[in-house]
């Protein structure tokens, strides 16, 4: 019989794809889940110390799943790494490290945050 659901829907398929894109990564940089998973929170955490001032909606953010800001890291995350897979530069756990923090100051990434962050303002009432 045949399903009445569908089963490679849109999203499963991008899910598929970063986590496709994940692995690949780590296996070019010879990155246990572990690292992956330290360097991606590490970077998270870093990144919105950088871009907003630390206040009780500042640990909000990262703490609340409501505000949904490690969604929205995961996929500016993986995103990044998808583009790494084409440096050559970048083949062990250290230069990986080291592009992630360059990650952090790019202006991209601050125009991404600062969108995210307008719209989560606005959903949720609060200022960061």
């Amino acid at each position: 019989m045949k399903s009445m659901f569908k089963i490679n829907t849109t999203t499963n398929t991008a899910a598929v794809e970063k986590q496709q894109v994940v692995e690949k990564i780590k296996s070019l940089c010879g990155l246990t889940d572990e690292i992956w998973l330290h360097t991606m929170f590490d970077t998270g955490c870093r990144f919105v110390e950088m871009h907003i001032e630390k206040t009780p909606a500042a640990n909000a953010l990262l703490m609340d799943k409501a505000f949904g800001f490690w969604d929205w890291w995961l996929c500016y995350y993986t995103q990044h790494d998808e583009t790494l897979l084409d440096y050559v530069s970048v083949k062990t756990p250290k230069a990986y490290g080291l592009k992630k923090q360059t990650m952090l100051t790019t202006f991209e990434a601050h125009k991404q945050f600062t969108h995210f962050l307008n719209a989560i303002s606005k959903l949720h009432g609060i200022q960061f």
